[in-house]
């Protein structure tokens, strides 16, 4: 009995070689896979801008993790040993909302890396803005800021 290769592609049987077959297979599955699956969003920077004397400065980075955030701050001009609690608010870096809607992170020698309990795409264009405060003394003294956007 003649099998279906060797009726289709004459006399030379192609048979079923599953290690010819197999990665083929294996490949064809994961650009399936990869096409499929949503790009991961790139993480987003933002500038915080000095708004005092100190001429504190620097840059928040927004990764998304999910439904999570990792925010990274880092500053510059930030003196050894300085400490400012800092909080993500609602409103503006003039004109912002003296309570927090997410905690971050107290910035300790210029760097601070929180987990926050939102998406990355609840944070930007929402009207928040991330407070970098003077100190835990001086809550009322925003040392930088830069909004979420």
């Amino acid at each position: 009995m003649q099998s279906y290769l060797t009726r289709s592609f004459g006399e030379r049987s192609l048979g079923w070689r599953p290690a010819v077959m197999m990665p083929a297979l294996v490949g064809v599955a994961a650009l399936l896979i990869s096409a499929s699956s949503p790009p991961t969003p790139a993480p987003h920077v933002i500038v915080l801008r000095s708004q005092s004397s100190a001429g504190i400065h620097g840059t928040a980075t927004l990764t998304p993790l999910g439904s999570k955030t990792k925010v990274t701050i880092v500053l510059a001009y930030d003196p050894p040993g300085a400490q400012h609690p800092a909080h993500i608010h609602p409103g503006t870096c003039a004109d912002f909302n003296i309570v927090p809607r997410y905690p971050i992170e107290t910035v300790i020698d210029g760097r601070s890396t929180t987990i926050v309990q939102a998406p990355l795409a609840d944070l930007i264009g929402h009207g928040l803005v991330l407070e970098i405060h003077s100190s835990k003394y001086h809550v009322n003294i925003i040392a930088a800021c830069g909004t979420l956007e």
